[in-house]
């Protein structure tokens, strides 16, 4: 499989557009991707009174008025694999008047709780039009806000302090660093390591896949980056002067005469022109 089709398999929009189903009422797709956003970063749905794993969500009857929140539990699967869970994560969820979902986290044994606000009326018409496939470059990048958002000050502090209570392993530790630091870290390394750090595991490729961070590199090898350029096509212009200078290279060295490309700026100002194309 292409690389680049893996990252966009992987990518906060397309794990999305596969699980917001075209049932779903458009208020309750901020609670279907939040919900997602703990799956995918390696916790599994737990029902603490039968001790097993559940998948999907059940909403109450009363739902979605404000006076009854959403409960929904998680745990690690090396910690539901154990005869007694006696400790898991519980999110509960709650609509407010003003138009926003109030999340509130914490360890089920803990008075200790998290808190994320989520304004409904700017991230639901977004995954409305995610799950209809008619979104923007600009409007997506909403979606991935709202995924690091849920991730940073939710999924990963809970999850480490219940791999800390249960003796569960904890991520890495450059994995246990918040969205921005990876970020930053990354914007420190060579293109060519950043395309082995989107090898790592899916948060990394979502992260490796994003298009400003190939801006930047772009603009680092070659001293500019036009505005009018879509973002979603440095990786890919980077990844074809690549391969241009590879064979110029090997053409020099065979001497051969057939194809006088001599410079790095001939091979940018090729695959500018739309004359070569890459996959």
């Amino acid at each position: 499989m292409d690389k680049d089709m893996a990252c966009e398999r992987f990518s906060p929009p397309s794990i999305l557009r596969s699980v917001l189903g075209d049932e779903s009422d458009i208020l309750d797709l901020l609670i279907i991707a939040v919900h997602e956003t703990f799956l995918k970063s390696g916790l599994v749905g737990f029902d603490s009174v039968s001790g097993t794993r559940v998948n999907g969500l059940q909403f109450p009857e009363e739902w979605p008025s404000s006076a009854t929140p959403l409960s929904v539990s998680y745990t690690l699967p090396e910690v539901l694999d154990k005869e007694d869970v006696s400790e898991s994560i519980v999110l509960n969820i709650r609509r407010v008047i003003n138009g926003c979902v109030v999340v509130s986290g914490s360890l089920i044994e803990s008075r200790s709780k998290l808190y994320l606000t989520l304004d409904q009326n700017r991230f639901a018409p977004v995954l409305d039009l995610l799950r209809r496939n008619c979104l923007d470059e600009d409007k997506m990048r909403e979606v991935y806000n709202l995924w690091k958002t849920v991730k940073d000050q939710l999924v990963l502090p809970l999850s480490i302090q219940l791999s800390e209570k249960t003796g569960a392993t904890l991520p890495p530790c450059f994995m246990r660093l918040s969205s921005y630091l990876k970020r930053k870290i990354l914007e420190l390394l060579p293109a060519t390591d950043v395309a082995r750090m989107a090898c790592v595991s899916s948060e990394m490729q979502i992260l490796c896949s994003n298009g400003d961070l190939w801006k930047q590199r772009y603009a680092e090898e070659f001293g500019y980056a036009s505005e009018t350029q879509s973002c979603g096509n440095w990786k890919n212009r980077l990844v074809g002067i690549g391969r241009l200078r590879t064979i110029i290279r090997r053409r020099r060295q065979d001497q051969s005469r057939t194809c006088r490309i001599s410079s790095t700026r001939e091979a940018v100002s090729l695959a500018n022109s739309g004359l070569l194309f890459w996959h």
